[in-house]
């Protein structure tokens, strides 16, 4: 007797960027969800929310990006880009993703300071405090020194 395989069933997921809803808020992320979603309002236009791995860093930042309509660069790209590139993706809201990871300090500073003139918000996800990484640039140290920074702790129960 010969039995087929049975077929996996495929199941069809929208391709959309995630919303608002698709974030679940727990006392572990509160404060940096309410920070992202308060983006009209930062004061320096620069927001930093930095946290483990796996702690919902990307997916806040896409829910992020989708609401203020923000171009998306990863820290590769800033490692590697001129500054033609920098000053284009400033023109508009940003996320860098990972900007702890980043070795280009200059690229680093130029997309700060160009957002800034452009009164464009700039969100940094990062693993740690952006303040306690040494930077030899001391405009890059100051920058950071002074960005509205938010942790995201490890995920909880609940999450």
């Amino acid at each position: 007797m010969h039995m087929d395989k049975p077929k996996q069933l495929r199941l069809e997921f929208p391709d959309r960027p995630p919303k608002r809803d698709d974030l679940i808020v727990t006392d572990c992320n509160k404060a940096a969800a309410s920070a992202a979603f308060a983006w009209q309002e930062w004061p320096s236009n620069l927001l930093c929310i930095f946290g483990p791995p796996s702690c919902g860093l990307s997916l806040l930042s896409k829910i992020w990006a989708s609401a203020a309509n923000a171009v998306r660069m990863t820290n590769s790209f800033v490692d590697s880009a001129d500054t033609i590139a920098i000053r284009a993706f400033a023109e508009q809201n940003g996320v860098i993703d990972r900007a702890d990871a980043i070795t280009d300090e200059e690229s680093l500073l130029a997309a700060i300071n160009f957002s800034m003139e452009n009164g464009r918000r700039l969100l940094l996800t990062s693993r740690t405090q952006p303040a306690s990484r040494r930077f030899e640039s001391a405009d890059l140290r100051s920058r950071l020194a002074n960005i509205t920074a938010i942790a995201i702790e490890p995920p909880d129960d609940e999450m």
